[in-house]
């Protein structure tokens, strides 16, 4: 219910609220009547005003005590705020936020917090692509990752690869800074792919991180050949499920 109002807050004019540093928000003691915005700091009332009434109907459906609706308005201004900080140039207060909900497995939650980052960073690389392409690419990865917990596996795998993309195209211009990157989403396509049987995708994902991780490990082996024993026990594992399979059919085939 609360995160409609995240959505709807990307929906609507945040200009006034980024340059002054006021964010909206609903009364969080007179709520006897339900929710009422108390500041609107330049977005559009209307959209405010459906929202409060929208949240009142639930409250009041879900016969809510008065201690309840305030700390649902309480909760909604977090979230407000949240959201409104998402889509300024700092972003390090949304982000800590939104890393913090989906470590505690609460991925419906913070998934439109990362999806008002990854608009922001957008906007922001098309200024300053150096800056905010890694940005970019790395809310990409947590998105791929966020669905995985929400076991949308075909929205993850997209997150994955355009991170991929992005990433790729830095590591051309510096593979020392962004191939580990790369060699990391293509390791989340392998669990992605071994997770979802589609076995020779997984091997071919890995075999892709473990080129990656052989020629950083040129530069760094201490760093870099973990990474390369994990990769090729990841295989290992794929292996034994190709054999296992094989060996599946062929007894089918028998009968």
């Amino acid at each position: 219910m609360l995160w409609g109002v995240a959505i709807a807050v990307l929906l609507v004019g945040h200009h006034a609220a980024a340059a002054n540093s006021c964010f909206p928000a609903f009364f969080e003691v007179d709520v006897k009547d339900g929710l009422k915005v108390q500041a609107d700091c330049g977005f559009h009332v209307r959209a405010l005003n459906r929202m409060a009434t929208e949240l009142s109907r639930a409250a009041k459906d879900a016969k809510l005590s008065r201690a309840q609706i305030v700390s649902l308005a309480r909760a909604a201004n977090v979230i407000l705020s949240v959201v409104v900080q998402a889509q300024s140039d700092d972003t390090s207060i949304a982000t800590a936020f939104a890393d913090t909900l989906e470590e505690q497995c609460e991925f419906e939650r913070a998934e439109p917090i990362y999806r008002a980052l990854l608009s922001r960073y957008q906007v922001l690389a098309q200024e300053k692509p150096a800056a905010y392409q890694p940005q970019r690419a790395h809310t990409q990865q947590k998105l791929g990752n966020l669905y995985v917990g929400l076991q949308r596996p075909k929205e993850a795998e997209i997150a994955y690869l355009r991170a991929l993309e992005i990433d790729w195209a830095l590591a051309r211009q510096d593979p020392v800074v962004y191939g580990p990157a790369v060699a990391e989403t293509f390791d989340s396509l392998g669990v992605l792919y071994r997770d979802t049987q589609r076995l020779q995708d997984a091997t071919d994902a890995y075999r892709e991180s473990l080129d990656i991780d052989r020629a950083l490990a040129d530069r760094d082996p201490t760093t870099y050949k973990p990474d390369i024993a994990t990769t090729l026990n990841d295989l290992g594992i794929l292996y034994d499920a190709h054999s296992a399979r094989a060996m599946l059919r062929r007894r089918i085939a028998r009968r």
